[in-house]
Protein backbone atom coordinates (compact mmCIF):
# COMPACT_ATOMS: atom_id res chain seq x y z
CA UNK A 1 0.00 0.00 0.00
CA UNK A 2 1.06 3.54 -1.10
CA UNK A 3 1.98 5.75 2.05
CA UNK A 4 -0.59 8.17 0.55
CA UNK A 5 -3.37 5.84 0.84
CA UNK A 6 -3.56 5.33 4.18
CA UNK A 7 -6.36 7.49 5.11
CA UNK A 8 -8.72 5.95 2.65
CA UNK A 9 -7.87 2.66 3.89
CA UNK A 10 -7.99 3.48 7.57
CA UNK A 11 -11.70 4.77 6.56
CA UNK A 12 -12.78 2.43 4.76
CA UNK A 13 -11.43 -0.84 7.48
CA UNK A 14 -13.65 1.18 9.88
CA UNK A 15 -16.18 1.35 7.61
CA UNK A 16 -15.78 -2.50 6.68
CA UNK A 17 -15.74 -2.80 10.92
CA UNK A 18 -19.11 -1.32 11.85
CA UNK A 19 -20.45 -3.25 8.66
CA UNK A 20 -20.21 -6.16 10.87
CA UNK A 21 -22.52 -4.38 13.63
CA UNK A 22 -25.40 -3.75 10.52
CA UNK A 23 -24.20 -0.16 10.54
CA UNK A 24 -24.03 2.20 7.82
CA UNK A 25 -21.94 5.35 8.60
CA UNK A 26 -19.91 8.42 7.26
CA UNK A 27 -16.44 8.30 9.06
CA UNK A 28 -14.72 11.46 9.98
CA UNK A 29 -11.23 11.60 10.28
CA UNK A 30 -11.05 13.83 13.16
CA UNK A 31 -13.72 11.81 15.56
CA UNK A 32 -12.53 9.27 17.87
CA UNK A 33 -12.35 5.44 17.39
CA UNK A 34 -14.53 5.27 20.43
CA UNK A 35 -17.54 7.08 19.43
CA UNK A 36 -17.69 4.55 16.39
CA UNK A 37 -17.99 1.79 19.08
CA UNK A 38 -14.90 0.31 18.78
CA UNK A 39 -14.33 -1.41 21.45
CA UNK A 40 -11.09 -3.70 22.77
CA UNK A 41 -11.94 -6.83 20.53
CA UNK A 42 -12.52 -4.94 17.45
CA UNK A 43 -9.52 -2.77 17.96
CA UNK A 44 -7.02 -5.46 18.60
CA UNK A 45 -8.60 -6.54 15.04
CA UNK A 46 -7.88 -3.52 13.68
CA UNK A 47 -4.35 -3.43 14.89
CA UNK A 48 -4.10 -6.85 13.60
CA UNK A 49 -4.58 -6.01 10.03
CA UNK A 50 -2.70 -3.17 10.33
CA UNK A 51 0.38 -5.06 11.20
CA UNK A 52 -0.23 -7.60 8.09
CA UNK A 53 -1.04 -4.73 5.51
CA UNK A 54 2.02 -2.95 6.79
CA UNK A 55 4.57 -5.33 7.96
CA UNK A 56 5.31 -3.68 11.17
CA UNK A 57 4.62 -5.05 15.19
CA UNK A 58 2.09 -1.99 16.61
CA UNK A 59 1.04 -2.21 20.05
CA UNK A 60 -2.30 -3.31 21.31
CA UNK A 61 -3.23 -0.22 22.47
CA UNK A 62 -2.78 1.44 18.97
CA UNK A 63 -6.33 2.96 18.18
CA UNK A 64 -6.41 4.53 21.90
CA UNK A 65 -3.35 5.99 21.80
CA UNK A 66 -3.95 7.78 18.18
CA UNK A 67 -7.86 7.74 18.79
CA UNK A 68 -8.66 8.96 15.24
CA UNK A 69 -8.03 7.90 11.77
CA UNK A 70 -6.04 11.81 11.35
CA UNK A 71 -3.81 10.71 14.36
CA UNK A 72 -3.14 7.24 13.26
CA UNK A 73 -2.34 8.36 9.69
CA UNK A 74 0.20 10.17 11.35
CA UNK A 75 1.35 7.55 13.54
CA UNK A 76 1.34 5.59 10.31
CA UNK A 77 3.06 7.38 8.09
CA UNK A 78 6.04 8.44 10.40
CA UNK A 79 6.42 4.76 11.41
CA UNK A 80 6.26 3.49 7.74
CA UNK A 81 8.86 5.64 6.51
CA UNK A 82 11.19 5.41 9.22
CA UNK A 83 11.09 1.52 8.47
CA UNK A 84 11.32 1.59 4.85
Amino acid sequence: MEINNIEQYLKEKLTEIKSMDNQIIDIDIDEPFENYGIDSIKAVYFVGELEQIFNIELPPTLLWEYNTIRKLTNFLKENIITKT
